[in-house]
């Protein structure tokens, strides 16, 4: 497996899988590593990445020499079934193989980090009160 990207619930892992037949797009269930679903069949697609909201994989698909930018659209309620396929760029001279798709996501839509505030944060302190079993190491 190479190339993994967490899915933003983090609840699966996309990865391209190498085997004796090429490169293909796969999810895998990260407590165990079996494969939940195979998304391409054709050995050549790779560098695949989840959507923002995780409903679709941007990924690269060669064909020859060439290497374009595809889109996989899922339907996680069912399984990852992959609900449909298409390339998003069709270039004759291709895209640059080394560098992996990425997603966009405007200002406006991007959610702040929330920190949360120090008076629902555990208490250290309340750990040492419980007694010698009580321990604050990872």
């Amino acid at each position: 497996y190479a190339n993994p990207s967490w899915s933003p619930d983090g609840s699966v892992i996309v990865a391209e899988r190498t085997d004796g037949n090429g490169r293909d797009i796969v999810i895998i269930d990260p407590r165990n590593g079996s494969e939940i679903a195979r998304l391409t069949n054709d050995g050549d697609s790779f560098s695949p990445t989840f959507s923002p909201n995780g409903d679709q994989i941007a990924f690269l698909r060669r064909k020859g020499l060439t290497v374009n930018l595809w889109l996989l659209t899922l339907d996680p309620a069912n399984g990852y079934t992959r609900v449909d396929v298409k390339p998003l760029t069709d270039d004759p001279d291709g895209l640059d193989a080394e560098s992996p798709p990425s997603w966009f996501i405007s200002e406006a839509d991007r959610k702040p980090l929330v920190t949360p505030r120090p008076d629902v944060l555990p208490s250290l302190e309340a750990d040492a009160s419980a007694g010698p079993e009580a321990s604050t190491a990872p």
